[in-house]
């Protein structure tokens, strides 16, 4: 199985996430190379969510947290095929869903 990490950004429809997201997604790319796993990263804007490898699971998830809550729950980040979190990444729970990338390849 190839193991991938996904960010939906929400920056594309609201420009004040930007800053975040740049943070968020260095991150992301900081703990990937850190790993020494072969994990492929995704970015997708949420424009192009639904027809871009989000699985429908977690589309319909996040569509029904904004239906739900008023705003969209961006940025998100999807380590196969696993939702992590949205809007405030827990980067502990982020490295540690990277870090478990380590035992799938056993």
């Amino acid at each position: 199985m190839s193991n991938v990490v996904i960010m939906v950004s929400g920056s594309c429809c609201m420009p004040w996430l930007a800053s975040y997201e740049d943070k968020l997604e260095a991150n992301i790319k900081s703990m990937i190379k850190s790993s020494d796993v072969p994990i492929n990263y995704i970015y997708i804007p949420v424009t192009k969510a639904m027809f871009s490898g989000v699985p429908k699971v977690i589309y319909d998830e996040l569509m029904q947290l904004y239906q739900t809550k008023g705003n969209l729950p961006l940025p998100a980040v999807i380590v196969n095929q696993q939702l992590i979190g949205h809007t405030t990444i827990d980067q502990q729970k982020l490295a540690r869903a990277i870090d478990n990338l380590k035992g799938d390849l056993k």
